[in-house]
């Protein structure tokens, strides 16, 4: 799980590597100003605060999981003992010897 948040995180692209109409958008976004939010970035942050979430989600899933499984652990084991099946003869009822000699 871990592994699909790492490949799907959000992330900007490197100047240098965007293709011309990249660079044109972003060029477009940033005239905007200081003071005002480009479009491609508040949807930038819109997309970072969904994956924050879902990482919160995935990290109580993964949390609820691990103390399952400590709980699971640490629980005190059955006092009865487990009596082993005694093999069976001919008609269903037990072998003569079955129990030993």
């Amino acid at each position: 799980m871990g592994t699909y948040f790492y490949v799907f995180r959000p992330r900007l692209v490197d100047a240098e590597l965007m293709e011309p109409g990249q660079s044109w958008k972003l060029w477009r976004d940033l005239s905007h100003g200081i003071d005002q939010r480009p479009p491609r970035e508040s949807a930038y942050l819109q997309f970072l605060a969904s994956y924050h979430r879902w990482m919160i989600v995935a990290g109580a899933i993964t949390g609820t999981g691990v103390i399952v499984m400590a709980g699971s652990l640490l629980a005190p084991r059955s006092r009865r003992k487990r009596r082993g099946r005694r093999p069976l003869g001919k008609a269903g009822r037990p072998a003569p010897n079955a129990g030993g000699p």
